[in-house]
């Protein structure tokens, strides 16, 4: 099983990571596989330039030769995505935002979705302690996700996340996670 997990957070062990591992360590327990995870406050990219250059051929690759070519390749063949982003100002990170709008890469000329079916799980940390105060915003992510073919199969989201060690202190929330990642080995 390939997993490409792209970690949202400038925060190193803070709520999304701890949050992306518990996943991790549930689908180690039952699939061998291997992981490429991206921090993306570590990579150097651009948001897209809208050349269209990724719309020449049906297999083009974005024209942009930045760090964000591996998490493309990364993605052409991961069997599940995983997106991890704190809540910030209202909504996802802004390196999470970049990463999405080079997204751009994965329409075909005709806007037919490049990565289509490709499983992906989403996990969000907020300071809010109702887990329901950004729903607007997580159908808003679902909705573009699904417009380049991802199908988003579970949303977890840890609400009342003030510090950045609150994950870790959930047993529940680790419990829950090891159990999706159990789930998403035994169906891939």
């Amino acid at each position: 099983m390939k997993i490409t997990c792209i970690l949202g957070s400038p925060v190193r062990q803070g709520n999304t990571d701890t949050m992306v591992r518990a996943l991790l360590d549930g689908v180690k327990k039952e699939r061998a596989g291997t992981v490429d995870w991206f921090v993306l406050n570590d990579l150097v990219f651009r948001g897209c330039q809208a050349c269209d250059g990724c719309k020449e051929t049906p297999t083009s690759p974005c024209v942009e030769a930045d760090d964000m070519l591996a998490v493309h390749g990364s993605l052409r063949t991961a069997d599940l995505l995983v997106v991890a982003s704190p809540l910030y100002m209202d909504g996802v990170t802004a390196p999470v935002k970049g990463f999405m709008d080079r997204l751009n890469a994965f329409f075909g000329a005709d806007w037919t979705p490049r990565l289509p079916g490709l499983r992906t799980v989403l996990l969000y940390s907020q300071g809010m302690d109702d887990e329901h105060a950004y729903d607007d915003v997580f159908g808003l992510m679902e909705r573009v996700y699904g417009k380049f073919g991802l199908q988003v199969v579970r949303r977890v989201v840890l609400a009342d996340a003030s510090g950045h060690d609150v994950a870790g202190q959930s047993a529940e929330l680790s419990a829950q996670l090891d159990t999706l990642g159990r789930e998403l080995a035994r169906e891939s």
